[in-house]
């Protein structure tokens, strides 16, 4: 799977709220998926994908993608070893 394949399916577009998800790759090709480092461009401090807060206290909310979701899947990959 290419690299662009695999963050689309990651960074699905759930609805235009006007804010900019760019995730980008870090490290090398084995790696790729491991380390991403995504940046909300007009996001607010909010969780993405989350549940929106007040905006004018906290900002706008993107729900271009669930930062939850990135993070079960994550974790998923890649369980801890068991000792």
């Amino acid at each position: 799977m290419e690299f662009e394949e695999f963050v689309r399916l990651l960074c699905p577009t759930l609805e235009a709220d006007g804010l900019t998800v760019v995730a980008r790759h870090a490290g090398t090709k084995e790696l790729m998926g491991v380390l991403l480092l995504y940046t909300v461009g007009g996001g607010g401090h909010s969780w993405p994908g989350g549940r929106p807060i007040a905006e004018w206290w906290v900002g706008p909310t993107s729900h271009e993608v669930d930062a939850t979701g990135v993070m079960w899947a994550f974790f998923r990959e890649h369980p801890l070893a068991r000792r």
